[in-house]
């Protein structure tokens, strides 16, 4: 059984509507259908530099806070908090931003009746606040390691990870890497990989999804990628290679870049295509048009870490994938080619494009099914109702595998 009529705080590590439909956006979705949920935008990790980049996303943040909280067609409400984005190391604008920070939450909380929350939190700057919620349950849900992205502190980065979870009942870890990496915290730590919006990229096999126009000039093989386009994820210099090797196949780009990249620049070969960013209910029609689905991430602590959730919307939708070699894509071996180096990546590409029968697309997705994100969350559920609610219980576990 899922959660039903509760309260719900969900401190993100990304903004509900960055454009990039992550484990937060799907968990609050499925949530939100039983109970009240609060979803509360990020803080960030960094202090803010007078670039043009920071600027830009500090008055975005300013706009989203005027516009107050507001109600979301799929359930939530969402909540872009404000603080001072310079000199976070300083005592005193750390107490100012806290001191603002708990006062609105708390006026929220009186404003849509959360009281009693039970608190998922993804990201250790929430820390100072979580105090002040009147919690139910507070759970640590790690998704990533976040110490590992540019510009992160790593000492402050862990220091504040360890105060935040002495606040919590018990952490989730979404990949295999993140349970070990918390397993020794003293607290019950379950590992639970990421679901999928299942039903919604079937529909790449089960409907005549039309092919999108700005792929329809684009020739076949297609090989796609989907997801956050940053060069700290994307191994560039291995889809050049490719490109360069196989100048017939076509590699299809849709996303986002990270500010102050110039992808034209990085990737000019001609049978290189950037899509921009689509919306995520249209990307089941790229789906059922591509022929292979790419995960070309880099080898690095923060990619070694993690659990690509575009894993499961390719294999939802039926794509022979081929990834490099991230611990995580492992637990699905039999379903996706894994390549240790750029030589066998690209031989995986080249028996991926024989492996695209209806009959194998049919088999993928199949296997797919039982990892809908309506099954996590009543897994995380499960959890949730079983923790006791102490910030220091006994250190006891629960897996669910992917075989």
């Amino acid at each position: 059984m899922s959660l039903t009529g509760e309260n719900i705080v969900i401190l993100s590590s990304d903004d509900w509507a960055s454009g990039l439909k992550t484990s937060k956006y799907h968990i609050a979705r499925c949530l939100a259908r039983e109970n009240r949920v609060l979803f509360v935008n990020s803080i960030g990790l960094r202090s803010a530099r007078a670039s043009r980049r920071d600027i830009k996303r500090m008055a975005r943040k300013l706009l989203d806070f005027c516009q107050g909280v507001k109600r979301t067609p799929e359930g939530p409400y969402v909540y872009t908090p404000i603080a001072i984005p310079f000199l976070r190391g300083s005592r005193w604008v750390r107490a100012l931003n806290a001191a603002f920070m708990r006062l609105s939450l708390r006026w929220l909380q009186w404003r849509l009746g959360l009281a009693r929350p039970i608190v998922f939190v993804f990201i250790p700057t929430f820390r100072d606040v979580i105090g002040c919620l009147g919690a139910k349950k507070v759970i640590y849900y790690c998704i990533d390691d976040l110490s590992a992205y540019a510009g992160v502190d790593q000492g402050w980065f862990g220091a504040e990870e360890r105060r935040l979870l002495g606040h919590c009942d018990c952490v989730i870890a979404s990949s295999r890497e993140l349970y070990r990496r918390l397993r020794p915290c003293g607290l019950p730590v379950h590992y639970v990989p990421h679901g999928v919006d299942w039903a919604l990229f079937r529909k790449a096999l089960t409907e005549d999804l039309p092919e999108p126009t700005d792929l329809s000039h684009i020739p076949h093989p297609r090989l796609g990628f989907y997801g956050f386009l940053s060069d700290e994820w994307v191994d560039y210099e291995l889809l050049k290679r490719l490109a360069h090797h196989r100048p017939d196949w076509h590699i299809v780009l849709i996303g986002r870049p990270a500010n102050g990249m110039d992808m034209a620049s990085l990737l000019p070969e001609p049978n290189v295509h950037w899509l921009g960013v689509k919306p995520f209910e249209s990307l089941p029609a790229y789906t059922r048009h591509f022929d292979v689905g790419l995960i070309p991430f880099r080898r690095s602590r923060l990619t070694l870490h993690s659990n690509p959730l575009k894993l499961l919307e390719y294999l939802s939708g039926g794509l022979p994938v081929v990834s490099t070699d991230i611990p995580e894509v492992r637990q699905y071996r039999g379903l996706v080619r894994v390549a240790a180096s750029d030589e066998e990546f690209e031989k995986a590409c080249q028996d991926a494009l024989a492996d695209g029968s209806p009959a194998a697309r049919e088999r993928r997705s199949d296997a797919l099914r039982a990892h809908a994100w309506e099954a996590r969350v009543k897994v995380i559920s499960e959890i949730v109702e079983k923790a006791p609610h102490t910030g220091a219980a006994a250190n006891t576990s629960l897996e669910i595998n992917v075989e």
